[in-house]
C-alpha cells in the first residue's frame, strides 16, 4: 500500500497558484511532480519552465519575490536564536537587541502574547483579595497566575500582621488620543510621565502592568512594615521588588526570559555574524565594553563591570562560570554606566539560579585594617576565587574588583610583587590619574589598594617619585 500511496501522489496533478503582493498571478500545472503549464498573468520574468521538476527552489524564489505559494508565505519562518518571532513578546530584549527583525511585522503575524499587552480577556484575569481574604476592586487584577500567589502572599502576611493592600495591578493599553478618559491605562500613566505629573512609567505596550504581572502596594515604603515584610517574603511567592520604585512588585511572569531558556552548550565564538549552526553566535557582547578579562591565576577566573541580564546567561554559558561574585547594589549601582539597563541583585541571582552556578553577593566594604584593607571582604571573596570557574564584578570593574582581585593575587602567591600589582590593577581603573592630580590618597580608592599595597609603603613609593 505504501508504494501505490507513493506511486498516486507521483501521477496526481497539482496547480500552484503565486500571488504578488499587488494580486497578480503565476499559476503553475504539474503532473508526475514535473512543471506542465505555466500561466504568468502577473508578467515578471520567472526563471522555471515548463518540463523542470517543482523543487524547493520555486519556493525560495516565491519568498525572496514576494510571491505567496496557494495563498500562504513560502518563506521559511523566521526565527532569533532559533525561537520563533511571533513568539517572542513585545517589549522582550531580543526586540531591543535586533529591532530590524521586526521592523516590517504586522497585527496578523503576532502571537497572542505579542499583541496581549494592555488587552488581555477578562477571563485571563483574576481580581486580588483584601487582606480579610474577601475579593478586592473588580478594577484590581492580575494575570491568574500572578494572582493566585498574590493571594496567598496577602494572607500570609495577615497572619503575621501585615495588610498588603493595591492601588494598581492590570493596566489596559488605551489609547493616545483618549488619555486618562478611559481611566488610568498605560496611555494615561505614559502622557503623565511625560508631562512630568505622574511617576516613572513604561512605554504604553510594554509594561509589566499590561501583562497582568505588576502590582503597586499600598502604603509601601522604604523602611515601613508593609515594604519590610515584602523584602523579606516576596520572593516566595515569586513577587521581586523594583529598585526605583518601592511600591512597585513585579511577578515572575513578567521576568521569564526566552534567553536564559536556550541552550548555549554549542557556543564557541562571540562573533556577531549569525551562524546557522549556533543561534547563540549572533549574540552581540563586546568584552571590552564591559572592563571583562581573564584573572591571570589559569583557575579560569574572570572580572568584569555588571553585565546586563539580557548577556549575562551567554557569558556563564561560554565562559564555564560556576561561581559569581557581585559586591554592587541595586539602583544607580546595578549597572555599568548609564547607557546600560540596571539588573538588579535579584535579577542576578535568578540567572545564575537558572544557569545552575551560585551567587554571592559580598560588602566590599568589610572589616577595615589598616596594611590588610578589606580584610574580611578580601577572604571572602578569596575564598570563592580559589574554587575557580567564578567571575567576580562591581559596578565597573574597576575599583571593588580591583582591590578584592589584586589582594587575592597577591595572597595567593600569583603576583606578590607590590609594583606589579600597582600596574596590573591601574590598567582597569583611573588610580594612577588620581595620584598624578593628588586626589587618591584620603578619597577612599586607597582603601581598597591598602589590600595588597599598604598605603603607608605606596605614599612613599610616590613621594620619593616626585
Amino acid at each position: 500500500m505504501k508504494h501505490v500511496a507513493i506511486f498516486e501522489n507521483w501521477m496526481r496533478e497539482e496547480e500552484i497558484i503565486l500571488t504578488s503582493r499587488q494580486g497578480r498571478t503565476i499559476r503553475v500545472k504539474s503532473v508526475h511532480g514535473k512543471i506542465e503549464e505555466i500561466d504568468n498573468e502577473a508578467d515578471v520574468r520567472f526563471p522555471f519552465v515548463t518540463g523542470q521538476p517543482i523543487t524547493v527552489f520555486m519556493k525560495s524564489w516565491a519568498c525572496t519575490n514576494g510571491f505567496k505559494w496557494n495563498g500562504k508565505s513560502p518563506c521559511p519562518e523566521e526565527k532569533v536564536f532559533g525561537i520563533r518571532k511571533k513568539d517572542i513578546p513585545m517589549g522582550h530584549e531580543l526586540r531591543m537587541m535586533f529591532p530590524n527583525k521586526f521592523r516590517n511585522e504586522s497585527l496578523d503575524s503576532m502571537s497572542l502574547l505579542e499583541i496581549s499587552n494592555g488587552a488581555i480577556p477578562n477571563s485571563e484575569l483574576t481580581v486580588l483579595n483584601k487582606p480579610t481574604g474577601e475579593k478586592g476592586d473588580p478594577k484590581l487584577r492580575l494575570n491568574s497566575k500572578a494572582a493566585i500567589d498574590f493571594n496567598n502572599m496577602v494572607a500570609a502576611a495577615k497572619l503575621e500582621g501585615v495588610n498588603i493592600e493595591v492601588s494598581q495591578g492590570y493596566r489596559d493599553l488605551g489609547s493616545k488620543e483618549r488619555g486618562c478618559a478611559d481611566g488610568f491605562t498605560q496611555w494615561c500613566a505614559w502622557n503623565k510621565y511625560k508631562a512630568g505629573t505622574g511617576n516613572l512609567a513604561a512605554k504604553p505596550g510594554t509594561s509589566n502592568h499590561g501583562k497582568g504581572s505588576a502590582v503597586d502596594v499600598k502604603n509601601c515604603r522604604k523602611g515601613g512594615a508593609v515594604h519590610n515584610w515584602l523584602k523579606i517574603n516576596a520572593s516566595k511567592f515569586n513577587f521581586r521588588p523594583l529598585a526605583s520604585e518601592a511600591w512597585h512588585w513585579d511577578h515572575s511572569s513578567s521576568r521569564e526570559s526566552i534567553i536564559s531558556s536556550l541552550d548555549l552548550s554549542n557556543t564557541s565564538s562571540t562573533t556577531t555574524t549569525p551562524n546557522p549552526t549556533n543561534p547563540t553566535s549572533a549574540i552581540k557582547f563586546d568584552p571590552t565594553e564591559f572592563n571583562f578579562n581573564e584573572i591571570p591565576d589559569k583557575k579560569n577566573n574572570w572580572r568584569s563591570a555588571q553585565i546586563t541580564a539580557d548577556l549575562l546567561p551567554y557569558v556563564i554559558e561560554k565562559y564555564g562560570i560556576k561561581n559569581v561574585i557581585r559586591m554592587n547594589g541595586d539602583g544607580d549601582d546595578s549597572k555599568h554606566r548609564s547607557k546600560y539597563p540596571e539588573t538588579s541583585k535579584s535579577t542576578e541571582e535568578q540567572i545564575c539560579k537558572d544557569k545552575g552556578c551560585t551567587f554571592n553577593f559580598i560588602n566590599s566594604h568589610d572589616g577595615f585594617k589598616n596594611g590588610e584593607g578589606y580584610a574580611v571582604s578580601i577572604k571572602k571573596t578569596s575564598d570563592i576565587l580559589k574554587q575557580g570557574n567564578t567571575l567576580i564584578h562591581c559596578a565597573h570593574g574597576a575599583d571593588r574588583t580591583g582591590g578584592m582581585v589584586a589582594a587575592y593575587l597577591k595572597n595567593s602567591g600569583y603576583m606578590t610583587d607590590k609594583d606589579q600589582l600597582w600596574k596590573y590593577t591601574t590598567q582597569y581603573n583611573g588610580w594612577q590619574n588620581r595620584v598624578n592630580n593628588n586626589n587618591f590618597f584620603g578619597s577612599g580608592y586607597d582603601k581598597y589598594a591598602d589590600g595588597f599595597y599598604p598605603i603607608t609603603d605606596l605614599k612613599t613609593k610616590f613621594e620619593k617619585r616626585s
